[in-house]
């Protein structure tokens, strides 16, 4: 017969051996209740006023359901749509925190923060996305593109990771065209 408190940490060990076989499989776990990322106040007064009036609703929704993702990133959608693009990469962020294994939010973060000029948050955003379940190649794409300066190796094979998950991707192909093409140019530079 085994002690209560045996049978109390072996439930627990179960548990958390499901919730990983889960996040392993790449399933979205539950929301994280605990986020430290408020949402951002923002002047609409630039905005149509037919505009403003359904991102001041959706703003009501996202700070009456503050710990829902999907109306956080909403939200986030709308700012990103009408150029506010601080106020769209902290939604996202905030969204992409609440619901960690949500590709949508942590791509639309990676996109907002590259609108910002925030290479740094732009870079892992897409580095996380292009992990997702085997490869996310628009994501790969976009960081190659962030890359191919800094790190042409890295960037071209980026760039054929994409090309490889969809041959039919234009950005891909013009990618791996324009790293040809930096690769000509900085040889013409260094002789």
């Amino acid at each position: 017969m085994r002690s209560p408190i045996a049978a109390s940490v072996l439930t627990r060990l179960i548990v958390i051996v499901v919730w990983g076989a889960v996040a392993c499989r790449g399933t979205p776990l539950p929301p994280s209740p605990a986020v430290d990322v408020l949402l951002p106040e923002v002047d609409l007064e630039t905005l149509p006023e037919a505009i403003r009036a359904r991102v001041v609703e959706a703003e009501k929704r996202a700070r009456q359901s503050s710990g829902d993702s999907n109306a956080v990133g909403d939200l986030g959608m709308r700012y990103f749509a009408y150029g506010l693009y601080g106020a769209s990469a902290t939604c996202f962020r905030r969204a992409a925190l609440l619901y960690p294994n949500s590709l949508r939010w942590i791509y639309y973060f990676g996109l907002a923060s590259e609108r910002t000029g925030d290479r740094y948050s732009a870079i892992e955003a897409h580095e996380r996305a292009a992990a997702f379940g085997g490869g996310f190649e628009p994501a790969m794409v976009r960081l190659a593109g962030i890359l191919r300066e800094s790190d042409l190796a890295r960037a071209e094979d980026l760039y054929r990771q994409a090309a490889r998950l969809n041959p039919q991707d234009p950005a891909a192909q013009f990618g791996l065209g324009q790293k040809d093409g930096l690769r000509c140019k900085n040889m013409w530079t260094l002789g």
